[in-house]
């Protein structure tokens, strides 16, 4: 069973529109394509920054800080009633990391350091101690952090000496915006690590430079793309409109009208519309002269058929028996007029019997 073709029509869509559309949609993939790299770069560049920023200020903090003091204070130190040491030498820890965070106001600077009493890590001593000392979120003299060794695998490393340096670089969040953080080792006259220096770096300029990227990125998309859209239209104008004109006398003589004129070729630049037009020129006059020898043929066929059928029917008259008849009664008649009537004597005028008048 042949399935019947569909009766619904396909969609147009004209070849002006595919060109612009496609060559919009193909701005818009480069442009998106750029943009990502470009932003990429941007945020990875920046983030190189900041981490090199964090590197130096952890080696020119850590090397500020007397190893063996720091390693007295952690160890032999008493907090007092404000949650501080009354000891001199914590007080220079502290002035030295507050000198550092006046210089770099993004940084959180603090110290670290492991308590052989309670057996873990603990924070000795902050730059926030002498810049917010009565805000309750500034951590106090020995304040617990939470873990013990073995808890922290990147703080026993540091601890033992098997590194100097841990960076976080993913920035992460708090309740006081996003940071990224990097620890060094403090290490006494002997080159042993006895605590670990620890900064927490501000990442909103990262951000900030993603934000900038954004923000210049929309507007300018928005321009380009509308640049582009017009450039490509304008251009696509000339493009396509052999091919229109070509639709149309094609349409035309398909209806019948050759006289419906042609686009012509430029005399100094061939391309493949005129090329397609020549070929279609030539092809319309082919068809045209086969038309008329086709019309021609159809007349004289015509007039052979009407004369077969006019003999047809003179064959059907004359193969009857009636007509047979009325030949035979015409021959007869012709056969009549042909012989000359008797000559009648007297005697014989005589005695016919004369006709009652």
């Amino acid at each position: 069973m042949t399935q019947e073709p569909s009766s619904r029509k396909p969609l147009f869509i004209s070849v002006r529109a595919r060109l612009v559309i496609g060559l919009t949609l193909l701005f818009s993939i480069v442009f998106i394509g750029g943009f990502l790299v470009v932003y990429q770069f941007a945020s990875d560049r920046a983030m190189d920054r900041l981490a090199e920023d964090l590197r130096v200020l952890l080696e020119g903090t850590a090397r500020g800080i007397d190893g063996d003091a720091f390693d007295l204070v952690a160890q032999f130190g008493e907090p007092n009633e404000a949650g501080y040491s009354d000891d001199p030498r914590f007080w220079i820890i502290v002035d030295w990391l507050a000198s550092i965070k006046a210089v770099d106001n993004r940084t959180g600077i603090y110290t670290i350091a492991l308590s052989d009493s309670l057996g873990e890590y603990v924070l000795i001593a902050s730059a926030a101690a002498r810049t917010e000392p009565d805000d309750p979120e500034t951590a106090r003299f020995q304040q617990p952090l939470g873990y013990a060794p073995g808890d922290a695998p990147d703080f026993d490393a540091l601890f033992n000496g098997e590194t100097n340096e841990w960076l976080l670089l993913e920035p992460y969040q708090d309740d006081f915006g996003y940071w990224i953080s990097g620890y060094e080792t403090i290490k006494n006259a002997a080159g042993e690590p006895v605590g670990v220096l620890g900064i927490d770096y501000r990442a909103e300029y990262v951000f900030s430079v993603q934000r900038q990227i954004l923000d210049a990125a929309l507007p300018s998309f928005l321009i380009g793309f509308a640049v582009f859209f017009i450039v490509v239209y304008l251009i696509s104008i000339p493009i396509t409109r052999p091919v229109t004109a070509l639709t149309v006398a094609a349409e035309r003589i398909g209806e019948g009208d050759y006289s419906t004129p042609l686009p012509k070729a430029s005399r100094l630049v061939s391309d493949e519309f005129s090329i397609l037009a020549d070929v279609f020129r030539v092809m319309v006059g082919k068809v045209q002269g086969r038309e008329v020898e086709l019309r021609k043929q159809v007349e004289e066929l015509k007039i052979e058929i009407d004369e077969a059928k006019a003999r047809a029917q003179v064959s059907e008259i004359v193969d009857t028996d009636f007509f047979a008849s009325l030949q035979e009664k015409a021959k007869h008649i012709r056969n009549r007029k042909a012989d000359p009537p008797p000559v009648r004597s007297s005697q014989d005028a005589e005695t016919q019997p004369r006709s009652e008048g």
